[in-house]
């Protein structure tokens, strides 16, 4: 049996989850078919697989290389939404902060160009396309798929836009994302075994998932809406699922916003590990298109939060039939979470899963059909002269347009010119009466300042003026000081004689200070003699409390047999009263008899008075 030497090209260069899911399935479906093969995974990157260590990736560039020194005999491109040619800024290294343009278009563009020069089948494995062409590119677009053997693509928005590049509709395979075919690749057990190694609880718990492009307007009514969940019972697990879009650093701003309510995890997660957290959830909350389709796969509950308003995930909810689960607004979360917690929905994948067995059925054909290879017939080159025919066609359309452009644009300069001169006119104009203005203001300042410096000086020779008198009234006050010195030596000779008097009467104060130290002496003892005569009452204090409290319990005593005495009394009264009530009631019943017996008696003694009246008559 002849065996395969497949180069298999996609996204494996970066730590983005669906994309790493494609050879796992297409190997999985290939085995199944009794396909031997040897798989090497390509990407525009050399490196070990995000996620896996032990996977070499190698580079596109050596593609070609590669074949010739060991031929390949089929080349597949699978991936999400890599069928563009535009180039994005991408993490290419979870470890490094720093971003870097990304050549995606690689990935579908140099196999093509490969596939072609060398005869090797071209597949594609439903890649997506997120933009449509322009139309200088369409020729190029349509020459580079002439080369592919088996075209598919996993939406319509993708067939359309390969259709309006001239391509025929009926070589365009639309199939789902192959994700959808994988519960039966990857057992719900098996996860289950590997969650239980990554998840430290066993509550039932709602994932959710985010990446860079979520604003902070958006994460405040997500942290509040998790809030409410968490209130409810349920346990939110924060996972990230491409960490080259910075899920991990999000995902931690808000745990940490919400003081580490949230489970989150520590370290990172392989592709498996990840699997199984989505595969065992309540429900899934998120961006990611392969996250919401692995909830999906196993039965649980899945939530498009679409922020980035992406085609690829409208169109598979539609697809689905659960349009209602999808939402592109935070506003509208919260409704769609409430109604779908609160209903039970069953999905029907048997229609998509169907599609994709019939997709790898016609994969293994294509592959082991040795008469189907488009590119044996020289198709691409022929495809790639009409391409560049048509290229210079829209060129030499875009070159009238633009002549017609700097037409009008040079007529219009004409114009802008003739304006600029007249503008450039008045400009100078002003310019002169401004200058004329000018003069003018400054022969009015230099008036102005004379003015000024006339009326400083008569300030001075004022200012001179009231100095000279404020001078003569220094002197007068002078003279006066002189006269109170006199004054103030007189009043300290007085102040002399006060102290000496102020000295006597201190002594004097002395000998009354010492006789009332002896006063206060006195009284100490007269208080020490009182305070014994306390203590010796606090003595009779307590004999007379032990007296009362004795007393007090001979009266609890006596108030006791009172209260025996009188329920023994009680008691016999009332045994005497219910004995004086069992006579009574036994004479009422006499009573009664004797009642009943009398009205007998009369009974009878009219009914002779009767008998004996009709006799008589």
């Amino acid at each position: 049996m002849k065996r395969y030497r497949i180069a298999f090209c996609g996204v494996f260069d970066l730590a983005n989850y669906g994309d790493h899911i494609f050879p796992v399935i297409f190997s999985h479906e290939m085995e199944k078919r009794g396909l031997d093969y040897e798989l090497l995974l390509f990407s525009p990157i050399e490196c070990q697989q995000a996620f896996n260590n032990s996977k070499h990736v190698y580079p596109l560039y050596n593609l070609e290389k590669m074949h010739k020194d060991n031929p390949f005999d089929v080349f597949v491109v699978a991936g999400g939404e890599i069928i563009h040619l535009f180039k994005f800024i991408q993490k290419l290294n979870t470890d490094e902060k720093s971003y870097q343009e990304y050549p995606i278009s690689q990935i579908w563009l140099i196999p093509a160009i490969v596939a072609n020069k060398y005869g090797v089948k071209l597949l594609w494995n439903t890649p997506g396309i997120p933009f449509v062409f322009e139309d200088l590119l369409k020729p190029t677009v349509k020459s580079m798929c002439s080369c592919v053997d088996y075209l598919s693509v996993r939406n319509i928005f993708s067939k359309v836009c390969l259709k309006e590049c001239g391509i025929d509709e009926n070589k365009i395979n639309l199939v789902p994302d192959t994700v959808l075919y994988l519960s039966e690749v990857v057992k719900f057990d098996y996860l289950m075994s590997i969650r239980e190694k990554v998840l430290p609880f066993k509550e039932q718990y709602i994932v959710f998932h985010c990446n860079k492009f979520i604003n902070d307007k958006q994460i405040e009514s997500v942290i509040e809406i998790l809030n409410n969940l968490s209130e409810k019972g349920y346990k939110i697990v924060l996972l990230p699922l491409a960490y080259t879009h910075d899920d991990d650093i999000i995902l931690s701003k808000i745990n940490n916003i919400s003081n580490n309510k949230f489970f989150k995890f520590n370290s990172k997660l392989s592709v498996f590990e990840m699997m199984s957290v989505l595969a065992g959830c309540f429900l899934y909350i998120g961006v990611s298109f392969h996250g919401a389709i692995t909830a999906l796969q196993y039965g649980k509950k899945a939530i498009a939060f679409d922020f980035m308003k992406n085609n690829k995930t409208r169109n598979l909810f539609e697809y689905l039939n659960i349009q209602k689960n999808y939402t592109t607004t935070e506003q509208n979360l919260n409704e769609v979470i409430k109604n779908i917690i609160g209903t039970n929905e069953n999905i029907d994948l048997d229609k998509p899963k169907l599609e994709l067995k019939r997709h790898f059925d016609n994969i293994y054909n294509t592959i082991t059909n040795p008469n189907v290879n488009c590119n044996e017939n020289n198709n691409f080159a022929f495809s790639i002269a009409d391409g560049i025919t048509e290229f210079n066609i829209e060129l030499s359309k875009l070159q009238k347009s633009l002549k017609i452009e700097n037409e009008k644009n040079e007529f219009k300069q004409n114009q802008i010119n003739e304006q600029q001169n007249y503008v450039n006119a008045l400009e100078e104009s002003i310019s002169w009466y401004k200058n004329e203005i000018a003069k003018q203001n400054n022969l009015y300042e230099y008036n102005k300042t004379i003015e000024d410096a006339n009326k400083s000086k008569d300030n001075y020779i004022k200012n001179i003026e009231e100095a000279n008198e404020k001078k003569e009234e220094y002197i007068r006050h002078l003279e006066n000081d002189h006269g109170n010195k006199d004054n103030y030596i007189k009043h300290l000779e007085e102040n002399q004689l006060s102290k000496d008097n102020y000295i006597k009467h201190l002594e004097e104060n002395q000998l009354s200070k010492d006789n009332y130290i002896k006063n206060l002496e006195e009284a100490n003892e007269k208080k020490e003699e009182y305070i014994r005569h306390l203590e010796n009452d606090h003595v009779n204090k307590d004999n007379y409390i032990q007296h009362i409290e004795a007393a007090s319990k001979n009266k609890e005593e006596y108030i006791k047999s009172l209260e025996e005495d009188i329920e023994r009394k009680m008691k016999i009264l009332i045994e005497t009263e219910n004995c004086y009530i069992d006579k009574i009631k036994e004479q009422e019943e006499k009573l009664n008899n004797l009642r009943k017996n009398i009205f007998e008696m009369e009974q009878s003694l009219s009914w002779k008075i009767t008998k004996i009246l009709r006799k008589g008559n």
